[in-house]
């Protein structure tokens, strides 16, 4: 585990942003699979940072209701695991998240090097340009 300083510390932080295939033909459990194998490669980084919607695939709009999952699910609680053994935020991007209410939201989620979620936030202007997501998912109501 790497002892890395907490977002109140001053001073710089590392940070690792990365990019992610998502082919729609990959099942959601070998992708998951396939991205924790990459965290782990990650060495030294304060925060780790994915993209948009990535588990779900952004443009595999016909697959969102399918691949919503609430926030303890697998790809949480793989995000979890990896800020835990790393000692490194987290920052899942976005998933397809299922609400308590049954509505799909577009939810950023973020996991401290303890491997708690410490922010979960529902996309408030959900695109709608060339994009399903407006009309699959429901928009959140705040910035918290």
């Amino acid at each position: 585990m790497h002892a890395h300083p907490s977002p109140a510390t001053p001073g710089p932080r590392r940070v690792a942003v990365v990019q992610i295939a998502s082919p729609d033909d990959e099942s959601p459990k070998a992708r998951i699979a396939r991205v924790e194998a990459m965290l782990r490669e990650i060495e030294g980084a304060d925060l780790i940072t994915l993209p948009e919607l990535w588990s779900a695939g952004y443009f595999a709009f016909d697959r969102y209701a399918e691949r919503a999952e609430t926030l303890d699910g697998p790809t949480v609680q793989m995000a979890q695991r990896v800020a835990r053994d790393l000692g490194s935020e987290v920052h899942l991007g976005s998933i397809v998240e299922r609400g308590a209410d049954g509505g799909l939201h577009n939810t950023a989620v973020l996991v401290d090097a303890t491997g708690r979620v410490t922010q979960a936030y529902r996309k408030i202007h959900v695109f709608g340009y060339q994009s399903l997501e407006s009309q699959l998912l429901t928009a959140g109501r705040s910035l918290s």
